[in-house]
């Protein structure tokens, strides 16, 4: 079995300006508001529809306590902004720890 060999300094760096060349820095700094013929009401309603009818209520309760349980259940509305983004190409995964 093979082992791959990371990539060199160098050679991460070239391929960072590669990116920075589709995605430069200044396009990620770009801000342009929703549109507001978007319902964000109606994204929340359309996410629940495949969701147990009785836990959507306990759903809503948790999203109230505070803003980050807000966006933790309204996922949603994060990916719609996200796809709509400039992107490189390059995957991020992040994860949160639970408290």
């Amino acid at each position: 079995m093979e082992t791959a060999v990371p990539p060199s300094r160098y050679e991460r760096r070239k391929q960072g300006k590669a990116l920075r060349e589709k995605c430069p820095r200044t396009a990620q700094a770009e801000w342009k508001p929703r549109s507001k013929s978007q319902d964000i009401v109606k994204l929340l309603e359309e996410s629940d529809e495949d969701r147990i009818p009785g836990l959507i209520p306990v759903k809503y309760q948790r999203m109230a306590v505070s803003p980050s349980t807000f966006f933790r259940g309204a996922a949603i509305l994060q990916v719609g902004r996200e796809l709509s983004e400039p992107a490189n190409g390059v995957a991020v995964f992040l994860a949160r720890q639970a408290k």
